[in-house]
């Protein structure tokens, strides 16, 4: 049996920019040529992007700092848009240390937005990750966290002592048991696809009493689909409008009429017969989220008083050793207090002031400068973005404005974007749209070579799925209650169950 996204030898022999490529990784200028900074040898490109990379971190004491907070991007968003990117690219055999081919890279994950990394395939296929009592069939698993304890003073998880937060179900070594083991990087993701097991298994309960359906495989399917229809929704209708701008959407994707099917007005997103995942996007301007993240977040109120009003750090390097309770880093049971308030990510209805995400820009928190990148290697992780880019062939940022259409005049130069003379007159492209949010966006929502992008590439994988509702049901609307006009990634946290409140929590306050 092939894996989904798998490749035959046939497919991997066309050359990465044919036109008649039809492999899961592709590019969408393929008459662009790669970006090379001019004049520099391979080690001196490096150091360039080194550089760069060092540059590109945000200042010491301004990661709290509001006036670099994106006011209308709750931080949940960020962390949802990592969801979904895990949704439709997997890639887990490529590497920064050999020259990057699109053609060599084998997408493991389907290239559109059916939560395949929250079914894996299926009950049948991966029995592990859904309850078998009789009265759950059909439903996931869901796993408890752990009570602490601190020998010694140092933090351990106590195995013997569950605590009553809700955790991600997980074996005798607190591996996660989950349709893509990235969902448990951090303590934020974790949760987000916990919400999302949930949220499932909360439309099993609402399709067993609104429409009395009780036959588990049919149960099992139809709340597959409104699962499914739901996150898409929140995709193209709530989280896309808020990266690209709306008008830009409904350009490219107008509500239909009825009587009509669903129109798609890509310009240059175009496939034979099955959607590709292009490297401009997944490689350049999906990655404008790694901008977005908070160097450090507050979980819950509760922990909140624990530790003082300290936020804790989304991530330590390794290299300094950081305790089990230092930073959010994942594929660990979830500590004791730790469960998410989502008011703090999210805004509801009488709920307290989110954490808003950064601005989408060129600067990256400080604690994402150590990442590894192998044995014993820490890099920045915008020098990585950079480099496999640079190793990508992707083409520099100004090639690609001006392929859109731009007007001259609104193409970014160098100088704009204060980039080194080493650079020559181009911009690399992961870099160019990070600028071009910043100073067009406003650091609100991507410019426009950034937008077309990401809005053309997500509205292109919905036209290619057949059994996303645009195709089935255009005139599909979301059925399960909502807190405003639109149905938002709120309404999935709420219907799920998770608390939203510190009042949901049900923790004792400090000091009890």
């Amino acid at each position: 049996m092939r894996r989904h996204g798998s490749k035959s030898l046939s497919e991997i022999a066309h050359p990465p920019r044919s036109k008649s490529y039809r492999g899961p990784f592709g590019r969408l200028f393929r008459h662009l040529p790669p970006y090379v900074p001019p004049g520099l040898t391979a080690a001196e490109i490096e150091n360039v992007f080194q550089n760069l990379a060092k540059d590109m971190l945000e200042a010491p004491g301004t990661g709290g700092n509001p006036k670099f907070d994106n006011p209308d991007i709750p931080s949940g968003y960020t962390y949802f848009g990592q969801f979904v990117d895990h949704d439709i690219t997997f890639d887990p055999v490529s590497s920064l240390q050999r020259q990057n081919d699109p053609n060599m890279l084998d997408n493991f994950r389907t290239p559109r937005f059916d939560l395949d990394n929250l079914y894996g395939e299926g009950p049948d296929d991966e029995p592990f990750m859904y309850d078998q009592r009789k009265d759950s069939l059909g439903k996931f698993l869901i796993g408890k966290g752990r009570r602490i304890d601190a020998p010694n003073g140092k933090p351990q998880v106590q195995t013997n002592e569950p605590t009553t937060e809700d955790d991600l179900p997980r074996n005798e070594q607190f591996r996660a048991l989950i349709g893509d083991p990235r969902n448990d990087e951090n303590i934020i993701v974790s949760q987000l696809q916990l919400a999302f097991l949930k949220f499932h298994n909360a439309i099993i309960d609402f399709l067993k009493a609104k429409r009395g359906i009780t036959d588990p495989g049919v149960l099992f399917r139809e709340a597959q689909r409104l699962t499914r229809w739901h996150y898409q929704w929140v995709v193209l209708r709530d989280f896309l409008p808020r990266l690209v701008g709306p008008a830009l959407i409904e350009q490219l994707l107008p509500r239909p009429k009825p009587g009509s099917p669903q129109k798609f007005n890509l310009n240059f997103y175009h496939y034979e017969h099955h959607p590709f995942m292009p490297v401009e996007f997944s490689v350049a301007a999906y990655r404008m989220g790694h901008s977005m993240i908070r160097g450090a977040y507050k979980l819950n109120d509760v922990l909140d008083g624990f530790l003082g009003g300290k936020p804790l750090p989304i991530f330590i390097p390794p290299s300094q050793a950081p305790g089990f309770l230092d930073d959010l880093r994942g594929v660990r049971p979830l500590p004791q207090f730790w469960t998410l308030q989502w008011d703090k990510f999210l805004e509801f209805e009488n709920g307290g002031a989110c954490q808003k995400s950064r601005l989408i820009d060129a600067k990256i928190a400080a604690a994402l400068g150590q990442i590894p990148a192998g044995p014993g290697i820490e890099n920045p992780l915008a020098f990585l973005n950079l480099k496999r880019g640079y190793r990508m062939e992707l083409p520099s940022g100004q090639d690609v404005a001006r392929a859109l259409s731009i007007p001259r005049a609104e193409v970014l130069t160098n100088q704009q974007m204060e980039l080194p003379g080493r650079f020559g007159t181009e911009a690399p492209l992961w870099f160019y749209i990070l600028k071009e949010a910043a100073l067009v966006g406003k650091g609100k929502q991507l410019g426009p070579v950034g937008a077309h992008i990401v809005a053309e590439v997500f509205i292109g994988l919905a036209k290619g799925d057949p059994s996303c509702f645009l195709n089935v049901h255009p005139l599909w609307e979301p059925e399960l209650p909502h807190q405003g006009a639109n149905f938002e990634l709120r309404d999935i946290i709420r219907f799920a169950g998770m608390p939203v409140t510190a009042a949901d929590l049900g923790f004792p306050p400090p000091g009890s």
